[in-house]
C-alpha cells in the first residue's frame, strides 16, 4: 500500500479510518459499511461480504521521503508478486471448484427435497380425503347401529307382546277346557306362571257371571209369564194386581282368594272314590245343575 492510493468508494486519499474486506480490498471504514449496508459484497471483486468481516486499519504514513528503489529490486519485487498472485490465484481457483461442485450438490439436494416436499403434500390431500371418507362411513355405521338397536328393542317389544297373547290364549283355553270338561291335569301345565293363570281367571268368572245374569233374566222372565192368569174371554178385562217391587239380586262375587294358585299341585292324584269338585263352584256361587241348563 503507498500513500498515494485512494478509496474507490468516495475517491479520497487512504490516510486514516481504515478498514480492510476478506478479499483484501481497503476503504474508509465510514464508506465500505455504507456499501455493505446497501449490498453484501465488496464494492471492487463483488465477493461476497458481511459487515462483521471487515478489519480496522491502523496506518501511518512515513514522513520522511522514500528513496526510490532500483529497476532490479523493482523487477525482483514484481516477480516474486506475480508467483505469489499464481499460487494464490490456483488456490482460490480450486477453492471455487469445490465450491461450485459443492453448490451443484446443495441444488440438486434442493430439487429433491421440493420434490419429496411436492409428493408428501399430495399424499396429505390424499390422505385428507381418505380420512373424511372414513368419517362419513363410520357415522353411517354409527347411525345404522343405532337405527338396528332401536329396531331390536321394538322387536323385542313386539315379541313381549305377542308372547302375552299367545300365554293369555293358551290360559283361557286351558281354563275353558277345564271348564267345560272338570279335568285337574288341563291346568296343570298352565299353573306354573300363577300371574297369567289369574288374570285368565279374572276375565272367565266377568264373562261367566254375565252369562250368569242374563241366564238369570231370562228364568225370571218365563216364571212371570207363567204366573200370569190367561186372558178372560169377556171384554171386561179383570183389575190388574199392583206389582211387587222385585229385590235386584246382587251379582255374583268371585272369591279369588279362595284358589291357591301359587301351591304346589300334587305329583300324583289321589285316589279318591269321590268326585272332583269342579272350580267354578268354589269361586261363584250358584248351583252347577242351574249353571249348565
Amino acid at each position: 500500500m503507498s500513500s498515494e492510493g485512494e478509496c474507490s468508494i468516495c475517491l479520497e486519499p487512504l490516510v486514516d479510518d481504515l478498514s480492510c474486506l476478506p478479499c483484501g480490498h481497503v476503504y474508509h471504514g465510514k464508506c465500505v459499511a455504507m456499501s455493505l449496508r446497501a449490498k453484501r459484497q465488496c464494492p471492487t471483486c463483488r465477493a461476497p461480504c458481511q459487515p462483521h468481516h471487515t478489519t480496522k486499519l491502523f496506518y501511518t504514513p512515513p514522513t520522511a521521503p522514500c528513496a526510490r528503489p532500483s529497476n532490479d529490486a523493482v523487477d525482483n519485487e514484481g516477480t516474486i508478486n506475480v508467483r505469489e498472485i499464481q499460487v494464490i490465484n490456483k488456490s482460490l481457483a480450486s477453492r471455487v471448484g469445490a465450491l461450485e461442485a459443492r453448490l451443484k450438490s446443495q441444488t440438486q439436494d434442493m430439487a429433491t427435497y421440493e420434490q419429496r416436499v411436492l409428493d408428501a403434500t399430495s399424499e396429505i390431500t390424499t390422505l385428507k380425503k381418505a380420512n373424511e371418507v372414513l368419517k362419513k362411513a363410520k357415522h353411517d355405521a354409527k347411525y345404522a347401529q343405532l337405527k338396528l338397536q332401536q329396531d331390536a328393542v321394538d322387536m323385542r317389544a313386539t315379541l313381549k307382546q305377542l308372547q302375552a297373547q299367545v300365554s293369555a290364549a293358551s290360559v283361557a283355553a286351558s281354563i275353558q277346557k277345564f271348564i267345560d270338561g272338570n279335568q285337574i291335569s288341563v291346568l296343570e301345565a298352565e299353573l306354573q306362571r300363577p300371574h297369567d293363570v289369574i288374570l285368565a281367571l279374572k276375565t272367565s268368572n266377568r264373562y261367566r257371571a254375565e252369562q250368569y245374569e242374563k241366564l238369570t233374566a231370562k228364568v225370571r222372565a218365563l216364571e212371570r209369564a207363567a204366573k200370569r192368569p190367561a186372558a178372560p174371554s169377556s171384554p171386561e178385562r179383570a183389575p190388574k194386581r199392583p206389582r211387587k217391587p222385585e229385590s235386584k239380586k246382587p251379582a255374583p262375587v268371585v272369591d279369588l282368594t279362595a284358589i291357591d294358585v301359587l301351591s304346589p299341585l300334587p305329583k300324583s292324584r289321589p285316589t279318591t272314590t269321590e268326585p272332583p269338585v269342579p272350580l267354578f263352584c268354589q269361586t261363584i256361587r250358584f248351583a252347577p245343575d242351574r249353571w249348565r241348563k
